[in-house]
């Protein structure tokens, strides 16, 4: 039972803005995606063989690329358990209730659940993305050479644009535009000219476009797309809700354990930074101070109790021992990812952290990081650099 079909691949060019990541990395060509391939299909096989039809189908579902990542993240995490010494059961009876958490790790004189999440950007691998994605596609193909074009989709309507309409529409502006005076213009230098842009509306699609200057060097190679910049707007970045939305509803899905229950996570987002989970877990830094004797304000900051963990006098998911974080963990960067526990300070019971994990404790409202001292890849049985080569040819 293999997730990838047995086929003489041809096509080697990156994803497309409207292709599936399941189709993308079934067809994509080169021996830098067959070494991912590999690795894919071996992990599998080391799954339950009662579990592997799910986990494939997931793997292989050209509908929702949240879906595929998921799977790949549980895929991840299996493989990262077993090489950490543990037998892993998938799917676990728990006592008290119908519900499943991923996996049962037991090994080292430890036992513990571990459940997989995975935190998305916005819409991310959802059907707008995908409609967004078709829009792109039909710009980025254009074949304009002469000058790239930046695209911001403002308002993505609730259904396909008329696509034939739109390319007619911004090669009838692209026509009349001076590509000379365009690739004159120095971004970022003294140059205050604007670049010329155009919007485009259709039923409820808003899409602005400039024209962006094309080097010499790509405009005589007259290869690659029309796209130089995709843009999504303007929006308040806020990473932390997502997180705490996500853990929620972990912590409180099985009830009560009779054993360390351990989250991992898989963050997304292109904003994320480590404070985001510092304040998910531990609550976000307030400022706080008072007026001493010669009324003069003294301030200093104090640690809310509005993370998932509460505080020392209103503790919270007690049950949860720790939260085991990655960004941005795909296939190709797998042997380069360095997962980071964060331990809860109020946890009735705890598990062993392993050498190639970052471990971040918490202690008097502040959190020490102790690095990794052995590389992941090695509980992946994964060398370095891995995979070999060039994910595109140039």
């Amino acid at each position: 039972m293999k997730v990838f079909d047995e086929i003489v691949r041809h096509d080697a060019s990156e994803q497309g803005n409207s292709e599936s990541f399941a189709v993308f990395l079934n067809r994509v060509k080169g021996e830098y995606w067959d070494q991912v391939r590999v690795v894919i299909e071996r992990w599998l096989l080391r799954f339950p063989a009662g579990d592997r039809k799910d986990i494939r189908s997931r793997i292989r579902d050209k509908n929702t690329d949240r879906n595929v990542h998921a799977a790949l993240w549980e895929l991840y995490l299996h493989e990262m358990l077993l090489g950490l010494g543990y037998e892993v059961e998938c799917h676990p009876s728990v006592a008290g209730t119908s519900r499943k958490p991923d996996f049962l790790a037991v090994g080292n004189g430890h036992s513990f659940y571990v459940e997989a999440c995975r935190v998305f950007d916005r819409d991310a691998g959802t059907p707008v993305r995908n409609v967004k994605g078709v829009v792109l596609d039909a710009i980025n193909n254009l074949g304009v050479s002469e000058i790239f074009l930046a695209v911001n989709i403002e308002r993505a309507g609730s259904g396909a644009p008329p696509i034939r309409a739109m390319k007619r529409d911004i090669l009838t502006w692209v026509t009349g535009l001076d590509v000379d005076e365009i690739n004159a213009y120095k971004i970022g230098g003294n140059d205050r000219r604007g670049s010329p842009s155009m919007v485009w509306r259709r039923d409820d699609w808003v899409v602005y476009i400039h024209a962006l200057p094309r080097s010499q060097k790509s405009r005589e190679r007259a290869s690659g797309g029309t796209l130089g910049v995709i843009m999504e707007g303007f929006r308040i970045s806020d990473d932390v809700r997502p997180i705490l939305v996500a853990l929620k509803g972990k912590g409180s899905a099985y009830g009560k354990f009779d054993r360390p229950y351990l989250v991992a996570v898989g963050t997304d987002s292109w904003s994320y930074s480590e404070e985001d989970m510092e304040h998910a877990l531990y609550g976000a830094m307030h400022e706080a101070g008072e007026f001493d004797e010669n009324k003069v304000w003294r301030s200093w900051e104090v640690r809310g109790e509005d993370g998932f963990w509460g505080g020392p006098l209103n503790p919270r998911y007690t049950g949860v021992v720790g939260v085991l974080a990655v960004h941005a963990c795909h296939p190709w960067n797998w042997a380069d990812r360095t997962p980071t526990y964060w331990g809860n300070p109020f946890a009735v019971g705890s598990i062993p952290v392993p050498n190639c994990w970052r471990n971040v404790s918490f202690l008097n409202g502040a959190v020490a990081l102790n690095e990794a001292t052995e590389p992941a890849r090695l509980s992946l049985g994964l060398p370095s650099p891995w995979p070999l080569g060039e994910p595109f040819a140039r």
